[in-house]
């Protein structure tokens, strides 16, 4: 996953960039808890990174054992505190592998 560019010629759009010319990356969205058919992939706006934050481009990715139980809302306590009815953040996961922009290992 990462952030691609537009094509040279201009003319259209290619994954990665929108039609307003903001970046835009491909990630698993959830909308509802449900099983792992309820996961999409699609293209998101590109987070901008806030104080204390870190910006990664993600070379691989992992599902936690917890993601599971986040996914699909159950135990219902879980809901508790990752949100009632649907997910509050629709991006699932949080282990990866990955290097700073501009960075080379």
């Amino acid at each position: 996953m990462g952030i691609e560019q537009q094509s040279k010629g201009g003319a259209s759009p290619v994954p990665g960039v929108d039609p307003g010319g903001a970046a835009t990356m491909r990630a698993a969205v959830q909308h509802r808890y449900g099983p792992p058919s309820v996961l999409e992939v699609s293209e998101v706006g590109v987070p901008l990174p806030g104080r204390g934050d870190v910006f990664v481009h993600v070379g691989a990715a992992s599902i936690h054992p917890g993601d599971y139980f986040v996914m699909t809302g159950k135990p219902y306590l879980v809901r508790l505190a990752f949100g009632l009815r649907r997910p509050r953040h629709g991006t699932p996961g949080m282990d990866l592998a990955g290097v700073q922009p501009g960075q080379t290992v």
